[in-house]
């Protein structure tokens, strides 16, 4: 396991990320950041994950109905309700 670091939410659900983390991802103030949620667990990145090209309609199509079915299985959290938890904590 990397480096863990508790950090506090303001009321408006912000945080400030450790220097020590910024230095690691090499960035600043007015950089952006990326988060990512994965069942219980939240990520920050410098980078977002670079997308799977698109090899033709078939793929394209494919990954539609993927992400029509991980909507129906509510894979897929609403960034605003989200927040609501996230603040609540």
């Amino acid at each position: 396991m990397g480096t863990v670091i508790s950090t506090k939410l303001t009321k408006g659900g912000q945080t400030t990320i450790p220097q020590s983390i910024r230095k690691a991802l090499g960035i600043g103030a007015e950089d952006r950041v990326y988060w990512t949620c994965e069942g219980d667990r939240a990520y920050v990145t410098a980078k977002p994950e670079i997308p799977l090209s698109v090899t033709s309609a078939r793929d394209f199509w494919h990954r539609i109905d993927q992400a029509e079915a991980d909507i129906a299985g509510g894979r897929v959290v609403d960034a605003a309700a989200l927040s609501d938890v996230l603040r609540s904590m």
